[in-house]
């Protein structure tokens, strides 16, 4: 493709609260927010959703985790590959979305234990075609993931094809020998932080990464349960919610760039879908945005408390 070609990426992320260990009713919460938003086919290239959207964040064992793994090579044992696949259909787009991944054991050696089915906290890409196009599993675990899942072999890339309705198609010249790409850097929440938060600071392990990554990672996509610093205050009125709203979520978003520090300048843009509400003592902070690096601006942010769907477009 030309290099003067313009690539320009519709991105969507949807901000929701889950409802602990009930699917459905988070699947109906994910589609009433998109229904609200309007957001038609054509209009977006890649739809992001929170890490485990749908199943709710706080497990605290493998027994408990077990009735909400899936396996989305088996579709019909996925709920979540089952919406996303549907949802990617009727947008002609991407959708990346966080699950509790269950990935089943080989057949024991003879006379040995049989092995047990290995748990990943996920994130799946579902091709605009509705097919499942990658698995990324989370790398750097938080202390909650500890208590039922593995870690992930190693931080990843991967290059997808734009969606045909994407105008980089118009303005490519034709025929093109290869469809017009973009390159994705999976994240999902801890993978931000110091690996068990007692690598030093400054490894940035996860930026360092992606400066290192060849072919060059143009957006980074990550599915977040991030935890608020404090409980949320009661009484806060609608009006001041949104008064308030930048000032709520600039320590959060100002420290997801700071956790990106070695790609400042650089061409990769950032997308960061979190969660709200709250599961036992825990409570998610929002705060949803999109970031370019390159002139270190916030393109667009959701708010710490609400649920939302936040839409943009980045130029890479």
């Amino acid at each position: 493709m030309p290099a003067e070609v313009k690539r320009t990426l519709r991105v969507a992320c949807v901000q929701l609260s889950p409802v602990f260990k009930d699917v459905s009713a988070s699947i109906v919460r994910a589609d009433q927010l998109l229904a609200t938003s309007s957001i038609s086919k054509d209009e977006i290239d890649l739809l992001v959703l929170p890490e485990m959207a749908f199943s709710g964040y706080c497990f605290a064992s493998r027994d408990d985790v077990l009735e909400f793994t899936e396996d989305p090579r088996m579709p019909h044992q996925s709920p979540t590959f089952a919406w996303a696949s549907v949802t990617a259909r009727r947008l002609n787009c991407y959708v990346a979305v966080g699950f509790p991944q269950r990935v089943p054991a080989g057949p024991p050696s003879h006379g040995a234990t049989p092995p047990h089915d290995a748990f990943f906290n996920s994130q799946m890409i579902v091709s605009p075609s509705g097919t499942l196009h990658s698995i990324y599993q989370k790398h750097f675990l938080y202390t909650t993931d500890e208590s039922w899942a593995e870690p992930g072999p190693d931080f990843t890339t991967i290059t997808l094809s734009f969606p045909s309705s994407n105008s980089v198609h118009a303005l490519a010249a034709s025929p093109t020998p290869d469809p017009p790409t973009f390159t994705i850097a999976p994240c999902i929440c801890m993978d931000l932080n110091p690996e068990k938060f007692l690598a030093p600071f400054e490894a940035y392990e996860f930026a360092t990464f992606v400066q290192n990554a060849r072919p060059r990672v143009d957006v980074v996509v990550g599915s977040m349960a991030w935890l608020a610093a404090e409980p949320p205050e009661e009484g806060i009125s609608a009006e001041e919610n949104e008064v308030n709203k930048w000032e709520d979520v600039s320590e959060t978003v100002n420290y997801w760039a700071t956790r990106l520090r070695p790609l400042l300048g650089s061409r990769t843009a950032v997308v960061v879908c979190n969660r709200i509400g709250t599961e036992g003592e825990s409570t998610f902070t929002g705060s949803s945005c999109v970031i370019t690096l390159e002139d270190v601006r916030v393109r667009a942010y959701a708010s710490k408390r609400s649920e939302e769907v936040l839409r943009t477009a980045v130029d890479l």
